[in-house]
């Protein structure tokens, strides 16, 4: 109980400096979110043994399931939980400050992506153990009773706020990726710098971390090589994503502020949750226009040679015998510079991110 009571008291400050921490601009609230990440984690490694010791104390009955014997581990939970909200805060505040560029916004969403769906498992988990809770009766056998409405309300929203959040992030990098096989995402050519490079450079800070594991660069290679897709395949399940983010948003606003938690700031998440709907729909009507102009383009099977052109201006002839050497040799530069780059169609369409409806989601357009 003593450990209890000092880890409860650990708890205060750094709670009370994430509250300290809300109060402040936005740059400055990613700049001290990354400060204290590293606290939430020692908490939760302290946390972890005094929930071992709660088990001893209270001979709690795990839960059995296919991974194996599953304990509560509340205050860990909760600490993890928190964790988890803070580092996906983190990476969506970059966006809000322009941190990024265009041509890292599929790496981000995807990792973003990644966190929502651990975020939602943990969650999972902790829901089934509120709705299994068991405890020991004077004849030392374990008896089930039911759990809070409210804390089980809670739960269910925060599961499909997570829902509806990785649907849309799901639904913006599969659009980038598949936009970028048909050659209407424009990629910088940079000296100095690499992906691989910037991929370490962004997510650093998971690397100190004890949980979640941290993802490689290798596999965000894997899971974003989409060769054997097509485009219009790629389209079509950013649909899909955007839709059932749509449909979980559209049943958080048919709750009542009672069953979300959301007494005192009901309004406010309201709008937030309107904001994503637009998001939502925006980005659906858009697929549908890309998926009307470019559908006989989308599909490489029925892509017709005139459909693609190389570049948008047109390749000097090198062989020019009129032509110095020097001229000739700096056209067979830019000649290759030229085949390197990715086809554009002859619309000489490009996309364009608009953050108009949410800071966050961005609407993906072509123009």
């Amino acid at each position: 109980l003593n450990q209890l009571h000092h880890n409860i008291n650990r708890q205060l400050k750094p709670l009370t400096d994430l509250y300290r921490i809300l109060c402040h601009n936005r740059s400055r609230q990613r700049r001290n979110l990354c400060k204290v990440l590293n606290d939430w984690d020692l908490l939760q490694e302290e946390a972890e043994h005094i929930d071992k010791e709660l088990q001893k104390l209270t001979h709690e009955e795990p839960i059995m399931t296919d991974e194996g014997d599953s304990y509560s581990f509340h205050l860990s939970s909760w600490v993890y939980h928190t964790k988890l909200e803070l580092l996906e805060d983190i990476f969506f505040l970059g966006f809000e400050l322009e941190l990024y560029g265009t041509h890292e916004f599929v790496m981000i969403y995807w990792y973003i992506d990644y966190l929502l769906g651990v975020h939602y498992q943990h969650l999972e988990r902790t829901h089934m153990h509120i709705t299994d809770i068991k405890y020991k009766d004077q004849h030392g056998s374990y008896r089930s009773t039911s759990s809070p409405a409210s804390s089980v309300s809670l739960l269910v929203s925060q599961q499909m706020m997570m829902m509806a959040k990785q649907d849309i992030c799901r639904g913006i990098h599969r659009t980038i990726s598949a936009l970028q096989k048909t050659g209407h995402v424009i990629s910088p050519q940079l000296e100095f710098d690499d992906e691989s490079t910037r991929f370490l450079h962004r997510f650093r800070i998971c690397r100190t971390l004890g949980s979640p594991t941290i993802l490689s660069y290798k596999d965000f290679k894997e899971m974003t090589q989409f060769d054997n897709v097509t485009a219009l395949e790629l389209i079509n399940a950013s649909l899909q994503n955007f839709q059932a983010a749509r449909s979980s948003i559209e049943s958080l606003l048919a709750m009542e502020p009672l069953e979300l938690k959301m007494d005192f700031c009901h309004v406010n998440f309201t709008k937030e949750l309107r904001d994503m709907l637009r998001v939502c729909i925006a980005n659906i009507v858009n697929l549908h226009k890309i998926i009307e102009e470019y559908k006989p383009m989308l599909d490489p099977n029925n892509a017709k040679e005139s459909d693609i052109i190389t570049t948008s201006k047109p390749i000097l002839d090198p062989n020019n015998d009129q032509e110095s050497s020097d001229t000739t040799t700096s056209r067979k530069q830019q000649k290759k510079k030229q085949k390197s780059k990715k086809p554009l169609r002859k619309d000489n369409k490009i996309v364009n991110f608009e953050f108009k409806y949410h800071p966050w989601y961005t609407v993906i357009t072509l123009k």
